[in-house]
This record gives C-alpha cells, sequence and structure tokens, in this order.
C-alpha cells in the first residue's frame, strides 16, 4: 500500500502564490501552532497571542502572490509575528504622545470658552468612541486614564501580563483615533 508524504512547503507556497485555498490551509494547520507558541512566548498572553497568529495568516493569504517559495515559510511567519508586536508597541507610544498632546490642548483651552466648549465636544465624541471599543480593550484603557493605575496593577487587576495591557491600550487609542478623524473628516 502506498501512503503519500503530505506536500513540502516549497509545493504549498507555489499552489499558494496560485490561489489555491486548500494549500493554505495546509499550510496553516502545519503551522498555526508554532506560530501561536512564538507570539506567546513573546507576549505573555494566550488570546494575544491567537489574534497575532490569526492575523499573520491573514497578511499571508493577501500577500500570497509574492511569497518566496525558496525561502523558509516558518522563518517568514516568525518575522511576521515580531513585527507585528513590534508595531503594536509602536502605536501605543504614539498613544502616550497623542494624550500628552491633548493633554496640553485642554490645559491651553481652559482660557477661552470656545475652546472650552470643542474640548467639551472632544471629550464626548472621545468618550463615546471609548464606549465603543471591545471590553477588554475598554476596561484596562479606563484603568490606566480614570484610576492612573499603572500597566502593572492593571494587569494584575485584569490577571493579563503587562505587556498586554500596553497593547490593549495602543489599539485603543487607535480606535479612538480613528474614530476621531472619521468625525472630523
Amino acid at each position: 500500500m502506498l501512503t503519500s508524504s503530505p506536500p513540502s512547503d516549497k509545493i504549498l507556497i507555489a499552489a499558494i502564490n496560485q490561489d489555491c485555498t486548500e494549500s493554505f490551509k495546509i499550510l496553516f494547520e502545519r503551522y498555526i501552532e508554532p506560530v501561536t507558541n512564538y507570539a506567546f512566548y513573546i507576549c505573555g498572553n494566550k488570546e494575544m497571542a491567537n489574534d497575532i497568529a490569526q492575523e499573520v495568516f491573514l497578511k499571508v493569504w493577501e500577500k500570497r502572490a509574492e511569497l518566496d517559495r525558496d525561502k523558509s515559510i516558518k522563518y517568514f511567519l516568525f518575522v511576521l509575528v515580531k513585527n507585528k508586536i513590534i508595531s503594536d508597541f509602536r502605536k501605543l507610544n504614539s498613544y502616550r504622545k497623542y494624550c500628552d498632546h491633548f493633554n496640553v490642548v485642554t490645559t491651553n483651552a481652559e482660557h477661552s470658552l470656545e475652546k472650552q466648549l470643542e474640548v467639551k465636544e472632544l471629550s464626548q465624541l472621545i468618550n463615546y468612541a471609548i464606549d465603543l471599543l471591545p471590553e477588554k480593550r475598554k476596561m484596562a484603557f479606563k484603568l490606566s486614564r480614570d484610576e492612573s493605575l499603572s500597566y502593572k496593577e492593571i494587569g494584575e487587576k485584569m490577571n493579563i501580563s503587562p505587556r498586554t495591557v500596553e497593547v490593549h491600550i495602543a489599539l485603543a487609542m487607535k480606535n479612538i483615533k480613528e474614530y476621531l478623524h472619521v468625525q472630523y473628516s
């Protein structure tokens, strides 16, 4: 009885380059666990690791025509994980700068009624945007802003790592910025 061996990564990539969903499914099943484990190793949160792994495979599918079958797909997947996490943390730093700027603007605005009205409107929009956030993201954001808790304290309260708290807050800021951008466009 002949048994066929599973297709190599090169064969799968060549088929994926041609939009073969079955080959993508095989690749996904082959690497989802190592990719998720690697993401978990870096970020320390299983839920976030699962999200990152899903986003990585989505990116692979979106860029399928550009995949190089002569290069290691496993290495490529791990690089995507690392880059995704780095990107999320950079966005968090951008959010912090945005908050600092917002605090300066609101302090200066106290001297002008018109500015006070603008600040009130902006504050209402921000509060509405916060209410639209997913529950965990909203909770991390509110604990940080309303109760001035550190990431470590928030992590303990939510039973997640401080790094995960940072990512939740970065994503919250991104969502809030996007909402404000839409409102002021």
